[in-house]
């Protein structure tokens, strides 16, 4: 059933509107966890590619359709309350008070988002 240029739908439609989506589901699922498979060779792979490279000391290997170079990049850490807490505990010269009023203020301005999904509930 294509279901992407559907006007309203109905009360009819839904027994074949749910099978579609279960056939969906189940297929994403399985796709998913191949995928995760195929990232987890993909890190081995790379890994060992990278530790190659270190123990060479090769910075550059050509290849047929380029180069595979090594790159390494920072990037920061999230926030967590712990980091946070401790960030404006400094901050605020270790008056704990003020941080944790700072930090509950920050927590209370954070917009809240609403998702919604459908979820299939095995039978007990």
């Amino acid at each position: 059933m294509d279901t992407e240029l559907m006007d309203e739908p109905t009360v009819q439609q839904l027994p074949n509107l749910l099978k579609e989506w279960m056939q969906n589901e189940a297929e994403l699922k399985a796709l998913s966890a191949e995928i995760r498979e195929k990232r987890k060779k993909l890190a081995l792979v790379r890994t060992m590619i990278t530790k190659i490279m270190k123990q060479g000391q090769i910075g550059k290997l050509n290849i047929s359709t380029g180069a595979v170079v090594n790159r390494v990049k920072q990037t920061k850490a999230s926030f967590t309350k712990k980091f946070l807490m401790d960030a404006l505990t400094s901050f605020f010269k270790g008056d704990a008070k003020k941080a944790e009023e700072c930090a509950a203020f920050l927590e209370q301005q954070r917009p809240m988002k609403k998702t919604e999904t459908l979820a299939l509930e095995a039978k007990d």
